[in-house]
């Protein structure tokens, strides 16, 4: 009879922990503050009639500063395509700008953002 009030308590004990450990799972927060920049990619991508690119500008940087607010970064691409609104809008520093803060944090592109840099920049002036 003790024998089965063991395993009982055990079981009981075992059940408690993998519940603690699913609700654990389920509340932790998302790594990456997303806000609104997959659903710019997609709108940018399918460029539909009414496209407008300056309320996506001001989306993503409003989203931006949620980000900075809840002290979570914004995912990888996300300045990149910012950079790419603000070329889209003939806003060149904007695109340098935002491009130059998608290769600081996250090194990985580098080579990605150097080349998109490099089409965008205006070619060197010739020496007199």
């Amino acid at each position: 009879m003790e024998r089965d009030r063991v395993g009982s308590v055990s079981a009981r004990a075992a059940c408690a922990l993998a519940g603690a450990l699913l609700l654990a799972a389920c509340s932790s927060h998302e790594l990456y503050y997303w806000g609104d920049y997959e659903g710019s990619v997609g709108r940018v991508g399918g460029r539909d009639e009414g496209f407008d690119v300056v309320a996506e500008i001001d989306t993503l940087e409003t989203d931006l500063e949620q980000a900075q607010n809840s002290d979570r970064p914004v995912p990888p691409g996300f300045h990149a395509h910012l950079g790419y609104l603000h070329y889209l809008n003939g806003n060149l520093a904007g695109a340098v700008n935002q491009l130059e803060a998608e290769k600081q944090r996250f090194p990985e592109s580098a080579v990605f953002v150097d080349a998109l840099l490099a089409r965008i920049a205006p070619p060197p002036t010739p020496a007199p």
